[in-house]
């Protein structure tokens, strides 16, 4: 959360044509509610479930720019999808850069603590090994730009499908 999946994903589908697709956005038009509040009337839990069922839809498609919510990398299944799915971007950011990017915002029901901070260190420390396992390509994001983030996946991704495909 606060790597920059949203803001890369659009500059990488307007960069490659490709469709681009939010798991966070689908789950609030379908279930209309925010985040916030499907996690506190119905519990994490059950955001974790319809989560799973968007991504096992997503990874279907072809052509498509996919930014998921960073905990959807806690379920095997959906570690499973993503990688059958196509080309799988691990943005990585520092505890830090995440806080300092997330401190104002009231939207992550993960991080309604007192010390953000150590929140946002313990959910990282948490799941990095699942991001990296799940990863063709890690990209460090805090200091570059969105563009330039896009630029760099597209490039990796041209050659990782012209290998693909030989």
């Amino acid at each position: 959360m606060g790597s920059g999946k949203t803001t890369v994903g659009k500059a990488l589908a307007s960069l490659s044509g490709f469709l681009f697709m939010d798991t966070d956005v689908l789950i609030e038009k379908h279930e209309d509610q925010s985040i916030q509040a499907i996690f506190d009337l119905k519990g994490e839990a059950y955001f974790r479930s319809k989560e799973s069922e968007i991504c096992s839809q997503l990874s279907q498609l072809d052509h498509h720019i996919i930014a998921t919510g960073g905990g959807i990398i806690l379920k095997k299944e959906n570690r499973i999808s993503l990688k059958k799915s196509g080309y799988v971007v691990y943005l990585s950011s520092s505890p830090e850069t995440l806080y300092h990017r997330l401190l104002f915002n009231k939207s992550r029901p993960l991080l309604q603590t007192k010390n953000k901070l150590d929140t946002i260190t313990k959910i990282l420390k948490k799941r990095e090994s699942f991001y990296h396992s799940t990863a063709d390509t890690i990209i460090k994001t805090d200091s570059q730009s969105a563009d330039t983030i896009a630029k760099e996946i597209w490039t990796l991704f041209l050659n990782y499908s012209e290998n693909t495909n030989e």
